[in-house]
């Protein structure tokens, strides 16, 4: 091996990483979306951006999180391109609260292609995997795919949702209500009942921390 030279690959590969961040930033802004650097893009841990939607020039408290991998140029196979990551990673992906969005960059063409962390999973005692990203999710030249994939995370996981479900929870938590009053506080719940009730356990600290209250005191 020539003296240097696993240094000065890694320089290219840092000065890559950084020319990819600075590319989606820029597509990214141009929608008008709020773009907040978290990381240079040179390690794998963590992620490297945090993204806000921007609607009508207004901000919406919608974010995402953004990790953002770089190439100088990309290799497809049959409409697919790979990265391989650690699977530890990918977990801790999916351990954010926000939803991650993962980003390949080529930097010659300028051309970056998106994939949700959440359609990946670690097979169990896997160190590594490879993330998969298709040729026709380049954002570069049409962005609504993505668009009306966050429009329809952001709807089924915000607070309005679980808000509007109240009447349901009401009808839930009477019915149980009366099946609980069948029983002496040693007793078990028939199996049949016991995952309504954990479901309406869920749904009620849901609730309750979406309405701002604290559930320390829930037993």
């Amino acid at each position: 091996m020539v003296p240097g030279a696993s240094t000065a690959g890694r320089a290219i590969g840092r000065v890559v990483a950084r020319r990819g961040v600075t590319l989606i930033q820029a597509r990214l802004e141009r929608e008008g979306w709020l773009f907040r650097r978290q990381d240079s893009g040179d390690t794998d841990f963590g992620v490297d951006a945090e993204i806000e939607v921007v609607q009508q020039n207004q901000v919406t408290g919608r974010l995402f999180k953004g990790q953002i991998k770089s190439r100088r140029t990309i290799d497809w196979t049959t409409g697919e391109a790979g990265v391989s990551v650690k699977a530890r990673t990918l977990n801790l992906w999916h351990e954010i609260p926000l939803l991650t969005i993962l980003f390949l960059v080529d930097v010659t063409t300028k051309k970056i292609f998106w994939t949700p962390a959440l359609a990946h999973h670690a097979v169990s005692g896997q160190s590594r995997l490879s993330i998969k990203f298709e040729k026709g999710s380049d954002i570069h030249s049409d962005i609504q795919p993505l668009r009306s994939y966050l429009a329809t995370w952001f709807s089924v996981s915000g607070r309005d949702t679980v808000l509007n479900e109240v009447p349901q929870f009401h009808r839930m938590f009477s019915e149980l209500s009366t099946e609980v009053d069948h029983y002496d506080d040693p007793m078990e719940v028939h199996a049949e009942l016991h995952d309504q009730f954990r479901l309406l356990y869920q749904h009620l600290l849901r609730l309750r921390l979406d309405l701002g209250l604290r559930n320390e005191n829930i037993p």
